[in-house]
């Protein structure tokens, strides 16, 4: 499963999903990023596929898959930065991240901490929670 995957990608490898709707709360204070994009010219409300541990946001574009939002404590990067792991290791094996500190936003919402930047065109990452909670893909910035 990748960012460019048809929608009918992620139903065919995790079946039908738990949901299809906005998740319950997708907020910052439940360690999502803080922005995820839709496609250039794209304007409506994204598809959510909700499973256990993961969800693929997905317009019916080319785009397909734009953003997975990963939650399953066994997921790791790569570099091997996983779901439970300190910010700090993310930020080490990641020196090219913006990090931020954990902040309140208006109405007593709180934001996270994070690291967030890009890893090749048209593909970015994000860390939320110190533990990290969440890993987000995109192709478009999230923090």
């Amino acid at each position: 499963m990748a960012l460019g995957d048809p929608r009918s990608a992620a139903i065919h490898a995790f079946g039908q999903p738990a949901g299809t709707g906005n998740p319950a709360h997708p907020s910052n204070a439940d360690g999502w990023p803080i922005s995820l994009k839709n496609p250039p010219g794209y304007l409506e409300k994204p598809d959510f596929e909700n499973y256990d541990g993961v969800t693929f946001l997905s317009t019916p574009t080319p785009a397909g898959i734009h953003s997975i939002v990963i939650s399953d404590p066994r997921a790791a990067t790569t570099k091997g930065v996983g779901i439970g792991d300190a910010l700090a290791k993310a930020r080490h094996l990641y020196p090219t991240l913006h990090c931020a500190k954990a902040r309140t936003m208006s109405e007593g919402d709180v934001a996270p901490a994070y690291c967030a930047g890009r890893l090749a065109k048209n593909r970015y990452i994000w860390f939320g929670n110190d533990p990290i909670r969440v890993i987000a893909l995109s192709p478009t910035s999230m923090g």
